[in-house]
């Protein structure tokens, strides 16, 4: 019975000991306020991305309970990014005509649906046209939804660009009359008349430390450098630029991969990360994946033309959150940094059954986790397939054991 009782308690100071090695795999730890429902979410800080893995996969959820277990409270990870769905609605051209205010086009939508979209592709190429909308039930009375909206088409050896897309809020009429402000005699290949629904992205907005703007004369190209505050995930870039004039200049968006100290100096070594066009006619907000970084550089290309004046620059990152589920008293903290796998659990299969609308949990300030040296010098305990081999062996001992005991019995 003695050697029973010792057996036991091995076991348990093992199962104790791989409990906390767990927890020792990570390097940082911030604690978890407010528990108390079974589920939960959690707003992930901007300041950890510089110290987890690009695909989150170091982010561990740990509780202490009143008897000093170790639990793991399992999440699921979310990417608030958004979403985007377009559905063409079905109509019928009802007629073309033409005055000297220029031509018109008449569709007739088959549903009665919202819409908020009109795309057109003609056959004409390189133009610059002024176009109004109305709306109507009868084609008796017309309402104006957009007027003066304009649309382009740039088509030579260096450019190919067309903005052809009609965006207003959400309308609903039985007809719409399209006025294209051009004496040309135009020829409509195709339209569609299109419902976005667009759940909108949350973003986190990050502040730049430093900006500068230089010019390489050899190849008349504006280069943009921008420093962020710390590492983060960026996905949304927003250039504003101060001309009056109309513009069309190709740009690379790049980042800063990494450094190397030369006898010459630093040499920096920048990756691509998305491409785009600085013009006039839209908004030049470009979205492109995720990336941690905190070094930009922005690449235009003025070609034969005179450097545009850059004004204000924005950079955006989707926010992430965990939705956790917890279901024992404990005090928990959010583990992270570390060289481990992603996390495997349950509620990643049955997400429709995490409740919509969660309480948000507070984090606490960044600690340390200490890792031990004396657990650093035993490469033998450092490695999970030896403690999960002791672990199967001293429960084996146990069984055959307790079978010696009741045979004896």
């Amino acid at each position: 019975m003695k050697l029973r009782l010792k057996i036991i308690t091995c076991l348990l100071c093992l199962i104790s000991f791989f409990s906390n090695a767990q927890v020792a795999e990570f390097n940082y730890k911030r604690s978890i306020e407010g528990v108390a429902d079974q589920w939960h979410k959690v707003m992930l800080p901007t300041e950890i991305f510089s110290k987890v893995s690009p695909q989150l996969n170091d982010l561990r959820i740990y509780g202490i309970t009143s008897e000093n277990d170790t639990v793991e409270a399992p999440y699921l990870l979310k990417k608030l990014s958004g979403k985007h769905t377009s559905k063409e609605i079905s109509f019928d051209l009802l007629n073309v005509s033409k005055n000297t205010k220029g031509q018109y086009f008449t569709f007739k939508v088959n549903a009665a649906e919202p819409v908020d979209q009109i795309t057109l592709d003609f056959e004409q190429e390189n133009f610059d046209w002024q176009v109004s909308l109305e709306g109507s039930q009868d084609q008796k009375e017309w309402f104006t939804i957009v007027d003066k909206y304009r649309i382009l088409s740039i088509k030579n050896p260096e450019t190919d660009y067309a903005f052809t897309k009609i965006s207003f809020p959400n309308a609903n009429y039985t007809y719409y009359r399209l006025l294209i402000k051009t004496s040309e005699k135009l020829s409509l290949k195709s339209a569609k008349v299109i419902k976005n629904d667009i759940v909108k992205p949350v973003y986190n907005n990050y502040r730049i430390v430093r900006s500068t703007v230089s010019e390489d004369q050899k190849s008349n190209t504006t280069i943009v450098d921008i420093d962020l505050e710390m590492p983060v995930p960026v996905n949304y870039l927003k250039v504003e630029i101060n001309e009056g004039f109309d513009y069309y200049r190709p740009m690379a968006i790049q980042y800063l991969d990494d450094s190397v100290k030369t006898e010459k100096g630093w040499h920096f070594n920048y990756q691509t990360l998305g491409s785009g066009i600085l013009n006039s006619i839209e908004t030049n907000e470009f979205s492109f994946n995720d990336n941690t970084i905190q070094k930009l550089r922005l690449r235009i290309e003025n070609r034969d033309n005179e450097p545009l004046a850059i004004g204000k620059i924005s950079l955006k990152g989707y926010q992430y959150e965990l939705d956790a589920r917890f279901t024992k008293d404990a005090d928990y903290f959010l583990a992270y940094g570390g060289n481990i796998r992603k996390p495997s659990y349950d509620i990643n299969h049955h997400t429709a059954k995490i409740p919509a609308d969660l309480a948000t949990l507070q984090l606490g300030k960044e600690g340390i986790i200490d890792h031990p040296e004396e657990l650093k010098a035993s490469p033998l305990f450092e490695n999970k397939a030896w403690l999960w081999g002791i672990m199967i062996l001293v429960i084996g001992m146990l069984g055959w054991f307790s079978f010696r005991m009741m045979g004896k019995e």
